[in-house]
């Protein structure tokens, strides 16, 4: 009684369960694009020798916070769950993702393909100080 239905039925009922299912998955992960720039920022501090920051402690996140992957951006209550997460098929997917693909479209792309970007006006012809010289003689 209080399960939504599989889909089953056309009715009211799944439409409202289906909105209901959408608004609580809205914002459950991070995109692609912030977690690519995570991920090689952590590396380049591993490049250079520098130890993580200490995370703070949250009550709301899983473990207090404690447990974070960056490879997926999610939070597990315990270390041994993190290390069983780090053997799956799903975390090494993204991992090699990450490593070898292609840096992911964000919002700069995003801006620069609909014509929003910064203007490219070709290179300078004159400075304001020749322009300047050239105006008084």
């Amino acid at each position: 009684m209080g399960r939504c239905p599989n889909n089953k039925k056309k009715g009211t009922r799944s439409q409202k369960c289906d909105h209901k299912a959408m608004k609580r998955s809205k914002f459950l992960h991070k995109h692609i694009d912030v977690v690519f720039d995570e991920y090689h920022a952590e590396k380049q501090r591993e490049l250079r020798g520098e130890d993580p920051p200490p995370r703070q402690l949250d009550e709301d996140l899983p473990g207090l916070g404690q447990f974070y992957c960056s490879v997926t951006a999610r939070y597990f209550e315990t270390a041994d769950a993190l290390e069983k997460h780090k053997r799956t098929k799903h975390y090494k997917r993204t991992l090699k993702k990450l490593r070898d693909g292609p840096r992911p479209h964000n919002q700069l792309d995003a801006d620069m393909a609909a014509g929003m970007g910064a203007p490219d006006n070709g290179p300078k012809l004159r400075s304001t100080a020749q322009v300047a010289v050239m105006m008084d003689v």
